[in-house]
């Protein structure tokens, strides 16, 4: 679809958002090649740009 997927995820659900809310167990997730995990990186998105 022309970018990375996680990006594409942020774009679509991330930017859409007023508030994040996370609940973790033992892992993030796997990594995108940007971030640790997917869910870091829409944290980190959010925190930069709220």
């Amino acid at each position: 679809m022309g970018d990375r997927p996680q990006r594409i995820i942020n774009n679509q659900a991330v930017t859409c958002c007023d508030m994040a809310l996370g609940v973790f167990g033992v892992r993030l997730g796997t990594s995108t090649g940007a971030s640790e995990s997917g869910t870091a990186e829409g944290i980190e998105w959010f925190i930069d740009n709220y």
